[in-house]
């Protein structure tokens, strides 16, 4: 909106998407507003790589991740249905996940994996993201599944040129005052990369 173009959130403020009426409430701005793109974000925890190492320890560890992403298999359905209908209109679907994200490989997304360009890079080049407390910048691999041979063409690649230290997603850090984990702090996008995602689309 910023940089003079047109776009609209819809978080958790905007309606839980884990309830009918949330989910009423996206499709009617689908409708309404006609989005030449859709950018989805989908909870990575059940998915992610650390999930993995956790479902492997235990038998206890193992019925809780897979516990997980039962409860979470409406996101991959409700993705599933935005990708189909941008498709049908001929618009753009791009699915965000952390690299090494096992969400895009389960058989219930084949239709997206084979349907999209997965475009890989690191945080650290596209977006600076830094630990706030120390400075040093996230590594953060991640992968976008897209609809989009331009925004491909624009983020694969971009891989780290191994000319700084990274700060280890572990732990926690300070953030304006208050203890914060890592992981939970580097879900937020960066102003340098959400600028340009926005000036790419």
């Amino acid at each position: 909106n910023q940089l003079g173009y047109r776009a609209s959130r819809h978080g958790i403020q905007e309606g839980d998407l884990n309830s009918k009426g949330g989910r009423q409430q996206l499709f009617k701005t689908l409708l309404e507003s006609r989005p030449q793109h859709v950018w989805f974000s989908p909870t990575c925890g059940p998915w992610c790589a650390w999930s993995f190492l956790n479902e492997s320890q235990s038998i206890a560890g193992f019925q809780h991740v897979q516990e997980q992403r039962e409860q979470h298999l409406y996101q991959l359905a409700l993705g599933l249905v935005l990708y189909k209908f941008q498709c049908i209109h001929q618009r753009h679907l791009h699915w965000e996940q952390p690299a090494r994200s096992l969400m895009l490989k389960t058989p219930y997304l084949y239709e997206v994996a084979q349907g999209t360009y997965k475009a890989n890079f690191d945080m650290c080049q596209v977006g600076g993201m830094r630990d706030p407390q120390n400075q040093k910048l996230f590594k953060k691999g991640m992968e976008i599944h897209t609809t989009s041979q331009q925004l491909y063409l624009q983020f694969n690649g971009r891989k780290c040129n191994k000319q700084h230290d990274h700060q280890p997603l572990e732990g926690n850090t300070i953030h304006k005052g208050v203890s914060i984990r890592r992981t939970a702090f580097s879900e937020n996008y960066t102003r340098k990369f959400a600028r340009s995602l926005a000036q790419v689309l």
